[in-house]
């Protein structure tokens, strides 16, 4: 199985033809369709963005506003958005914005695909005094959690928007560097751990 994992930033889709939003929208989504993973765990996803032959889930939609983003349809931003070729299932989980999980079966076996954001945002409030190693604790506590309630037959992958060690990479992932047509540069993985 080909696990792609990136963080595309929102990309925005309805600007004018020719723009850099326009170009980059574009862009992300040719990039993703080129990587033929089996299944992609996206953060900072907009479900305006369709893959072709894919079911695609999406935590709830983003409360978190950005003023000069374009929220216009079929624009729907959200956190995290699973995309599988095969059946992909939501389950519920304690945090919906930052947070998906959801089942899929790969070789006759379930296996759970989890994808989040560490936000320093707490929820909607803007006034939280939480500070971002308190979210990063609450959602790695999550992820524990969710490691110990799967049943020995499932698998778990995580991603956070977090940069993932050295001594946690192996030989089944490999980095990718999405272009982008403004110069930001995007990075990704491809995993095949099944």
């Amino acid at each position: 199985m080909r696990i792609g994992l990136w963080n595309v930033d929102h990309p925005e889709a309805l600007h004018k033809r020719g723009t850099g939003a326009y170009l980059r929208y574009h862009a992300v989504s040719a990039y993703l369709k080129r990587q033929a993973c089996d299944v992609f765990v996206i953060t900072e996803a907009n479900a305006a963005i369709q893959l072709p032959g894919y079911q695609a889930e999406f935590s709830a939609e983003s409360p978190f506003l950005k003023r000069s983003r374009n929220y216009e349809s079929p624009n729907q931003y959200h956190q995290v958005g699973i995309y599988s070729r095969g059946y992909v299932e939501p389950l519920e989980i304690a945090e919906p914005i930052n947070g998906l999980l959801c089942r899929t079966i790969w070789q006759d076996r379930p296996l759970l695909l989890y994808g989040n954001v560490v936000t320093i945002k707490d929820q909607f409030a803007k006034n939280s005094d939480k500070t971002y190693g308190d979210r990063l604790h609450e959602q790695l506590e999550a992820i524990r959690q969710l490691l110990t309630r799967t049943r020995e037959r499932e698998a778990v992958l995580a991603t956070c928007r977090l940069r993932i060690p050295s001594q946690l990479q192996h030989s089944d992932m490999e980095r990718r560097t999405m272009p982008d047509p403004n110069g930001v540069r995007h990075s990704g993985w491809i995993l095949c751990p099944c």
